[in-house]
């Protein structure tokens, strides 16, 4: 298992203390983060400019999605609805 580091910042922004900073920091530190390449950004760049308007995707979804398709890994995820049609994708939920 792995986490994006675009996954670690949207966690760490949702963060309304550093008690809860410091729990997401804990949690994650046993994960290796995956870092975004440039292949990453212009394919997310292709599918957030194809599918934001029909699907609503984010822009940080289509980076996640990026770097998942390239390690071939799951997205791990309860809003799956974004994720479904990104080409390459395995999408799943977590419990």
């Amino acid at each position: 298992m792995v986490v994006s580091a675009v996954t670690v910042a949207e966690l760490l922004a949702g963060c309304r203390n550093r008690a809860e900073q410091r729990l997401v920091q804990r949690t994650l530190a046993v994960l290796p983060v995956v870092h975004i390449e440039p292949d990453d950004s212009m394919w997310a760049l292709e599918q957030y400019a194809a599918l934001h308007l029909s699907r609503g995707v984010g822009f940080l979804d289509c980076l996640v999605a990026a770097a998942a398709a390239r390690l071939r890994c799951a997205v791990h995820t309860l809003n799956e609805k974004h994720y479904r049609g990104l080409p390459g994708l395995r999408v799943e939920r977590p419990y």
